[in-house]
């Protein structure tokens, strides 16, 4: 059952619902995973290892099971390949869900897997990472990170590419730079490390993965990262971490407009654009556009919209409520409010004028925007 408040001069419309689990009462363990664009469709994966294929008119096309869990989307690209990290395999799929390669590791899959170009680069929670045949999954190189440190199973951010380096973090708090070059002496393709920093002192090593765990990392300028770990976050300035305040728990992006916000514990933070921060002197967010009790899960563009969703409270959860808020694209305003059994934890989408949110419940709904 939802509930709906403060409406405005827009709101949000529930298109249809499919639930995607048989008992939709009682205990629920937090949806991983989420939904993706497919053409003009869309694939939805939960963390029971399913993924399925819908329509835009809520058909359910196919079904896939996979032996794991979902953690992370699939990446979709545009000739709709999909490559969908479950577990500890990637497993490579064309658009009629048929199978091309697949390749295991000895843990699960750490990051979203990351292609370029016929490269395709997987890291896995023992802190290695495989550089495969975009092809055939063949095994190019690997690279393993030894350290003392003891590996826990917090989040790690997707990586990306930042001056020709290949940035990844690891689950001690490390970004490491990587180049990638091949040996004088064999040929092969080589990762080798460029530079590392580290960004936090101490880590919750061997816990149970908790739902605030994380390390998130973006570009920003002119080669500087901000981060966020599970304890703190900060900025990456010529190669020295300076910490700063609000940016504990919270998943950081890079917004159409080239600025920089963060969504998670406590809210909406806004960080900066174009190198310049909004911070005051004591390193405060200057602008906290939305304040939330619950985790902000997901802070979608629609249009000239955003769509937050918050969780319950918990990390095993019954009733407890979370939200979906339609606000501007500015956050100036909240323009509607949906209450929602349990809430929201999987990634939500927005395809085709349309959002699309997976609650806690194993419910997948399709809203319009009414204006």
């Amino acid at each position: 059952m939802l509930f709906f408040s403060n409406l405005q001069a827009a709101e949000l419309l529930i298109e249809w619902a499919r639930p995607l689990k048989k008992n939709l009462v009682g205990m629920n363990r937090r949806e991983q995973g989420g939904i993706v664009s497919f053409g003009d469709d869309i694939l939805v994966v939960t963390r029971d290892g399913k993924m399925h294929h819908f329509s835009s008119n809520g058909k359910k096309k196919k079904t896939a099971v996979f032996n794991g869990e979902f953690y992370f989307t699939p990446v979709v690209t545009e000739e709709n390949e999909i490559f969908v990290p479950v577990s500890n395999s990637l497993v490579v799929l064309d658009k009629d869900f048929n199978e091309k390669w697949s390749i295991s590791g000895r843990a699960p899959i750490a990051s979203e897997p990351l292609i370029d170009g016929e490269n395709v680069f997987v890291q896995f929670h023992d802190n290695s990472i495989y550089l495969l045949n975009r092809e055939n999954g063949e095994i190019r190189t690997t690279y393993t990170y030894y350290t003392t440190d003891e590996i826990s199973f917090i989040r790690l951010s997707k990586p990306f590419i930042m001056d020709d380096k290949i940035v990844f973090s690891f689950s001690n708090g490390m970004i490491f730079h990587f180049a990638l070059r091949k040996n004088p002496n064999t040929g092969t393709e080589e990762l080798v490390p460029w530079f590392r920093i580290r960004t936090s002192r101490q880590q919750r090593s061997l816990q149970k993965k908790n739902f605030y765990d994380l390390l998130s990392v973006v570009p920003f300028k002119n080669s500087t990262v901000l981060f966020s770990s599970g304890e703190f976050g900060g900025i990456i300035s010529e190669g020295k971490p300076v910490q700063l305040k609000n940016m504990r728990n919270v998943n950081i992006v890079i917004e159409n407009d080239g600025s920089v916000s963060g969504y998670g514990e406590g809210g909406i933070f806004l960080y900066g654009k174009d190198g310049v921060y909004l911070l005051d002197e004591d390193g405060d967010s200057v602008r906290i556009p939305f304040r939330s009790e619950n985790y902000v899960t997901n802070n979608i563009l629609a249009g000239d919209h955003r769509v937050v969703t918050t969780t319950g409270a918990g990390s095993m959860i019954s009733y407890n409520e979370g939200h979906i808020h339609l606000m501007k694209d500015d956050y100036s305003q909240v323009l509607h409010s949906i209450m929602v059994p349990n809430g929201i934890s999987a990634k939500g989408h927005f395809h085709r004028g349309a959002v699309y949110l997976l609650s806690d419940m194993g419910v997948l709904y399709k809203f319009k925007i009414l204006k």
